[in-house]
């Protein structure tokens, strides 16, 4: 995971916690399927940002 600059962060015993920012969907995907394919793993909470689109941010509307 820290190839791609994410981290995982265990919550508690069998529940993850991932956060980092990744290039695609895909990859995003992708570290969530290798992470709950470690045993012992039951819960991942998948927080990681796509760039491109999660650091948008709305523009405001003109007065």
């Amino acid at each position: 995971m820290r190839g791609l600059g994410l981290e995982a962060v265990a919550i508690a015993r069998g529940n993850v916690e991932l956060r980092g920012w990744v290039s695609s969907r895909a990859t995003r995907a992708l570290a969530a399927r290798v992470v709950r394919a470690v045993p012992g793993i039951d819960t991942v909470t998948n927080n990681i940002l796509v760039r491109g689109e999660d650091d948008l941010t709305p523009h405001d509307e003109p007065a």
